[in-house]
């Protein structure tokens, strides 16, 4: 195994993969059937993915969308406190007792 270096075809594949996938109209029911509770949070300075995608993911699901102004895709690098706390409120099922900003 050599980490960081792979064949072309699977970046080719990687990148293929990105802009075919779709799941428009199955995360709602497929988590409805699983009950599990989701937490949707986004850097506003995403330049990876754009963060209007991460809204519609939330907003099919029917929860929240966190959202941290200015940071990019790595929240929990950029923003520690602030990830770690929305995932411990998360854990714990008390989402937006505290606030902590990015």
């Amino acid at each position: 195994l050599r980490l960081g270096k792979h064949a072309p075809e699977a970046s080719s594949a990687q990148i293929s993969a990105c802009f075919s996938h779709n799941t428009r109209g199955l995360l709602g029911p497929a988590v409805a059937q699983a009950g599990t509770r989701v937490l949707v949070c986004v850097g506003t300075g995403d330049a990876m993915i754009d963060p209007s995608h991460s809204r519609a993911i939330a907003k099919e699901l029917g929860v929240r969308v966190y959202e941290a102004p200015g940071a990019g895709h790595q929240l929990n690098d950029e923003c520690v406190e602030w990830f770690n706390q929305l995932l411990v409120e998360h854990i714990l099922g008390v989402e937006g007792k505290k606030v902590v900003t990015c």
